[in-house]
């Protein structure tokens, strides 16, 4: 009996030296593999460096991660795992093609932030605007491209330069800069296109009325000039159109005219005549005189507005007129003979304004406020006589006339 627990204490002797031998054995072989395979990675490192430029080896320090140039490699002993890294197959060959990759993208890089730059001082902040709209909507990236072994470097990111995209945002920018130069040319026609129209016109005012007249437009400028909000669209190129709202003037053509008139009328809204004038001498005669026994007087006492009389003969013409302010008395002279006498009253002498007459094409002058014409409706038949009209503002007075026209009294 003792005998057989003696043996099976010697077998499990054996059994436990052996295990220990293989277990030792087993530890120093996996810690040389560990060892070798870190030397080897070493090794491999500094022979792949070796083969780099100064500007490679520069690239290779910034994509360079030791974690993901490892592979990590099992051991089991017994159901018991053992790991230790080794190089990652195709590493240092991918690697190759990466750096490649990292200096075409730095000459990428270098190429854009060229036209960028070059963009920008070409079209200022239009350029910005753009670029940054672009940037935002994600139309315009830097792309990343892809490796088949793209898991060695997967934080790496490539600019790619696509030159369709940067052609067509300079061609986008050279629309966007038309389309704002055309705005700001039409603007400024407008501006040209009353000062302009003022220089036409400000001929027909008097030298003392100009600088009323232009203080005038001046106070209507913004109803002269109106300005407006104008929706421009811009579609050039790959990407969303740019929507421009645009400042746009244009010239009030209609309501210039109605204060030219205003102005044209009330530049002589105090103007008058002197007593005695003969405004109409291109189409009338101009004397007031009769010579010898035979002649006759017609006198005019005014206390109402300006006046100008006219006197015409049996035919039909005007032998005599004159111009009588208010308050004021003249006399006409004229030889002896059957005579109508007209009146033409009101206030503000506009010497440019168009008359109508039955005689005259080109008569011009008259009054601009409280127009009135009237006659005396019968004809008189002076033999060295004298006639006094005496013309007051009310009903009542030495005559009573009648209403008559331009045409009747010119």
């Amino acid at each position: 009996m003792k005998a057989s627990y003696f043996l099976i204490i010697i077998s499990v002797a054996i059994l436990l030296g052996v295990y220990y031998s293989y277990t030792q054995h087993f530890l120093v072989a996996y810690e040389e593999e560990k060892v070798s395979a870190a030397k080897v990675f070493e090794d491999e490192l500094i022979a792949f460096r070796s083969q780099l430029s100064v500007t490679e080896n520069d690239i290779f320090d910034s994509i360079y991660r030791e974690q993901n140039a490892k592979l990590t490699v099992w051991k089991h002993f017994l159901g018991i795992g053992f790991e230790y890294e080794i190089l990652a197959p195709d590493y240092f060959e991918c690697t190759k093609s990466v750096i490649a990759a990292v200096q075409k993208s730095n000459q990428n890089l270098m190429r854009i932030e060229n036209l960028k730059r070059q963009l920008l001082g070409l079209f200022t902040s239009d350029y910005e605007a753009l670029y940054n709209r672009l940037i935002d909507s994600r139309e315009l990236v830097y792309r990343t491209r892809h490796f088949e072994c793209n898991h060695f470097f997967p934080e790496l990111k490539l600019v790619v330069y696509e030159p369709s995209d940067w052609n067509d945002i300079h061609a986008h920018l050279i629309k966007l800069r038309s389309v704002i130069a055309d705005v700001e040319l039409s603007n400024s026609s407008t501006r040209n296109e009353l000062q302009n129209t003022i220089r036409n016109n400000i001929g027909q005012f008097r030298s003392s009325y100009q600088s009323t007249f232009r203080s005038r437009i001046e106070r209507e400028s913004s109803n002269l000039v109106q300005s407006s909000l104008k929706e421009y669209v811009v579609d050039v190129g790959n990407f969303s159109p740019t929507v421009l709202n645009l400042e746009t003037t244009s010239f009030n053509v209609n309501y210039f005219n109605s204060i030219l008139q205003q102005e044209l009328t009330a530049q002589w809204h105090n103007n008058a005549l002197n007593t005695g004038a003969r405004p109409y001498t291109n189409c009338f005669p101009s004397q007031n005189s009769c010579s010898g026994p035979n002649c006759s007087e017609i006198r005019v006492i005014n206390s109402g507005s300006d006046v100008i009389v006219t006197v015409k003969d049996r035919n039909g013409r005007v032998v005599r007129h004159a111009y009588i302010r208010g308050n004021d008395s003249f006399t006409i002279h004229l030889p002896d003979g059957t005579y109508q006498t007209f009146f033409y009253s009101g206030r503000g002498w506009n010497p440019n304004k168009p008359m109508s007459s039955s005689t005259c094409s080109q008569l011009r002058g008259g009054f601009t406020n409280n127009e009135s014409f009237t006659k005396d409706p019968s004809f008189d038949n002076l033999r060295r006589h004298i006639i006094t009209y005496t013309l007051t503002p009310t009903r009542s007075g030495n005559f009573n006339t009648v209403g008559s026209n331009a045409t009747q009294n010119f």
